[in-house]
């Protein structure tokens, strides 16, 4: 199976986003908000680390998903997130690995 997305195993360093100063704030994904984005009812999810990463080759971010547990326990891994201009990080409906 190929891959999708070769995440970098390192997180952002730096607290700003883009230029103009503004934090990532993954916050709001907390187990509610990530079951609503890609399902399973199974565990307690969150973002493992609190960390958001960045793939530079195709400048896309990241957050690694885990907690889920029984059934659910496929759904942990890399998911895609978008990061607004003002530096909130949500998880889209749907989102995928």
């Amino acid at each position: 199976m190929q891959k999708a997305y070769d995440v970098k195993d390192t997180a952002v360093t730096t607290k700003t986003y883009a230029d103009n100063g503004t934090t990532l704030d993954a916050s709001g994904l907390d187990d509610t908000a990530i079951k609503a984005a890609i399902g399973g009812t199974l565990g307690t999810a969150s973002v493992t680390g609190g960390t958001v990463k960045f793939d530079a080759d195709n400048n896309k971010y990241f957050v690694t998903i885990g907690g889920y547990t029984g059934a659910d326990a496929t759904k942990n891994g890399d998911y895609e997130v978008n990061v607004a201009t003002d530096g909130k990080v949500t998880l889209a409906p749907g989102a995928r690995r």
